[in-house]
């Protein structure tokens, strides 16, 4: 398997198209916290990644639970403050030990290129994949119902790969950096959450989409999936740290057990 197999050098990996999406990338972040790279993993490459996915699901983990959107020591207010108001979260998720070591997803997850196109990106030094055996490179699968509601991130990045979008519905919406250290603005974070869309932007992706998202500061959701088919995506997990390793608490609230599989 050669990088070339899988992503569009031409497009994203040349020598002068590296620099151009690297820039675009972070104009895109600071302005509002995302870059989308279309069509960054080839097609022939993203149907070997679903059918990666497809094999996987087997071993699925259901979540579908409601949670706040923020984190519990931000909480304050009475029940209908947005601290405290709650979104269903449902979907099936696959830890990294369910994957084949040597797929595609995996050869992506772990390239010295991607991994540094990726931390070029988001101006980080240096970025490592995890060495936690069930968060490094994880699917999650949003059937027809499920929806991620309302939330804020408690890392600074996420990098994922879409490899099938739904028929409709699934869409990512977010509000670029509705608040600040200096200013939660709860009034319009309540007002988005009640239906107010001023403010909001969307993607609406389609597979083979790879997208950063820094969503500390931006409020966002996935909206329900509808129609037949299930939404699939891959989530690539990096640290500034080599190594790294999640606690039981994590994997047991992410996957339901704290052992990875033999």
């Amino acid at each position: 398997m050669e990088l070339d197999q899988i992503v569009d050098i031409p497009r994203y990996l040349g020598q002068a198209s590296r620099d151009e999406a690297i820039a675009a990338a972070r104009r895109s972040l600071a302005e509002e916290g995302s870059a989308v790279f279309e069509g960054f993993v080839l097609p022939d490459a993203v149907e070997t990644m679903l059918a990666e996915a497809q094999r996987a699901h087997d071993g699925f983990y259901r979540r579908d639970a409601r949670y706040s959107a923020y984190l519990a020591a931000e909480a304050t207010g009475g029940e209908d403050h947005p601290t405290r108001r709650l979104h269903r979260y449902a979907l099936d998720a696959v830890a990294n030990d369910r994957l084949e070591p040597h797929g595609a997803l995996s050869f992506l997850y772990r390239h010295p290129a991607f991994v540094q196109f990726i931390a070029d990106a988001l101006k980080e030094p240096q970025l490592y994949p995890l060495g936690d055996p069930m968060l490094g490179l994880t699917l999650t699968y949003l059937n027809p119902g499920d929806e991620h509601g309302w939330h804020f991130d408690a890392n600074d990045f996420v990098v994922s790969l879409l490899l099938r979008e739904p028929q409709n519905g699934g869409t990512f919406e977010f509000a670029p950096f509705i608040r600040s250290q200096a200013d939660p603005q709860f009034d319009k974070v309540d007002a988005i959450m009640s239906g107010n869309r001023t403010g909001l932007r969307s993607i609406r992706a389609k597979a083979g989409t790879l997208a950063l998202f820094e969503g500390r500061r931006s409020l966002h959701r996935v909206s329900p999936v509808e129609g037949e088919r299930t939404r699939v995506i891959a989530l690539f997990s990096y640290d500034r740290r080599p190594n790294l390793v999640h606690d039981d608490a994590v994997h047991l609230r992410t996957f339901g057990r704290t052992l990875a599989q033999a």
